[in-house]
């Protein structure tokens, strides 16, 4: 059996001794990492985590390191940016790594509210509500990741930004937000019942999450505009 790395947890027990159903209901965040491996967190969660990637055929080393690294990393997981650099560059670094980040969070979510949804719809009809919803947010946000690739980007490029574009992004922000805030009303903020899976739970952090790696993204997008549209107004 091979030797994994002791990180220990309050109860002082390895990592890869505890369960991943423990886990999870400890740590949404860490649902990621199981996901990633395509280890179960919620039915099959009673299996430590050297069990289930003996049972998968994975090192237990690189998911122990995984899930140390995703307790020690910000919540959203989003790629850190560098402010600094130059506009077209960094909304270029946005383009690529932001979206490719929320692309695979948008994917991982999607999972997880179809299971909810399909699980415990029927005696809880809100969180089909919440599943339409979502599908409703991944349209408004592939809209905003459209708008920055084909518009914003090329505008930049060219030093063309103006009034117009920072109009165009709010309008494409706003739709998101109506979608946030829909979501947040039929899940009561994002709290999970005491009753709910570590499916359930997972879920709900990680749209509480999204929710505010959305904001910053605007935030960044937002200023990066501005900023490009007051040099093009200096020259």
């Amino acid at each position: 059996m091979e030797q994994s790395k002791t990180i220990t947890m309050a109860e002082e027990i390895p990592l890869a001794l505890q369960t991943v159903g423990e886990l999870v209901a400890g740590n949404p965040r860490l649902s990621r990492v199981f996901q990633r491996y395509n280890i179960g967190f919620c039915c099959d969660g009673g299996l430590t985590v050297m069990q289930a990637c003996e049972r998968k055929k994975i090192l237990t080393k690189r998911v122990v390191d995984d899930l140390v690294e995703a307790m020690e990393a910000g919540t959203t997981g989003m790629p850190k940016l560098d402010l600094s650099i130059d506009p077209s560059e960094l909304l270029r670094q946005i383009h690529e790594q932001v979206d490719n980040h929320l692309g695979i969070e948008l994917m991982r979510i999607h999972t997880m509210a179809e299971r909810v949804a399909r699980v415990h719809g029927d005696h809880t009809p809100t969180l089909v509500a919440a599943y339409n919803e979502f599908t409703v947010l991944t349209d408004c946000i592939r809209d905003f990741q459209t708008f920055i690739a084909a518009q914003a980007l090329p505008m930049l490029l060219e030093g063309k930004i103006d009034d117009t574009t920072l109009d165009a992004l709010e309008a494409c922000h706003a739709g998101v937000l109506t979608v946030c805030s829909r979501l947040a009303a039929l899940t009561e903020g994002f709290t999970p019942p005491p009753t709910a899976c570590n499916t359930h739970r997972a879920l709900f952090t990680a749209l509480e999450e999204l929710q505010r790696m959305i904001e910053r993204h605007h935030e960044i997008v937002r200023e990066l505009l501005r900023k490009a549209m007051q040099l093009v107004t200096e020259k």
